[in-house]
């Protein structure tokens, strides 16, 4: 047998094999009790009637850049501070009401905007300075979707353009800038693709 350089003998393969598998068992062993006692336990809250929730289907949320949670419901839009449900209507001829009760989705953008997008009422945003509802239209005045549409899904991309998934006008992209479609041919084409 061959003698290391300080006198020992050197290490055979399966002894350098038990000694690695033995530390990777140590290892893992270790890294999962760490884990174990770092995870940590879950609340839940539930938020029904008995908290005033008006009606209990929700059919989209989403968190303003304040903390807030909204909730779109088939009866009108609550907001959720953490404490109390908030709820809100649409007041027929009132200005700077809900255009429907029918929430179907919701967008918050970075600048404070709620988007809601109704199921038969269009889209439209809240202002976050004075809480009122408007229509989202053109810089001409005209919807960027018929009011009466049925939205299915907001969504805000990286450039802040507002894309509305609708049932029957195709997908529709919105410059937030000027509320003015970013393209209105890409509109049409995808009302064209449509079956």
């Amino acid at each position: 047998m061959r003698k290391a350089s300080d006198g020992r003998a050197p290490r055979t393969w399966a002894a350098r094999r038990a000694a690695s598998v033995a530390i990777a068992i140590m290892a893992a062993g270790f890294g999962f009790t760490r884990g174990v006692e770092a995870a940590q336990p879950m609340h839940f809250t539930h938020l029904g009637a008995d908290a005033g929730l008006a009606q209990g289907g929700v059919m989209a949320i989403v968190e303003d850049s304040q903390g807030f949670l909204w909730l779109g419901t088939e009866d009108g839009l609550v907001r959720y501070d953490g404490y109390a449900l908030r709820h809100l209507i649409r007041q027929r001829g009132v200005p700077g009401s809900l255009p429907n009760n029918w929430i179907a989705a919701l967008a918050s953008g970075s600048d404070g905007r709620l988007w809601i997008g109704t199921d038969g009422g269009g889209v439209a945003w809240r202002d976050p300075m004075t809480g009122r509802f408007l229509p989202l239209r053109s810089a001409a005045g005209e919807a960027a979707v018929p009011p009466e549409e049925k939205v299915r899904a907001l969504h805000l991309d990286h450039r802040g353009h507002l894309w509305i998934a609708t049932r029957t006008a195709g997908l529709v992209e919105v410059d937030r800038g000027d509320h003015v479609p970013a393209a209105e041919e890409r509109r049409h084409l995808l009302e064209q693709l449509a079956p």
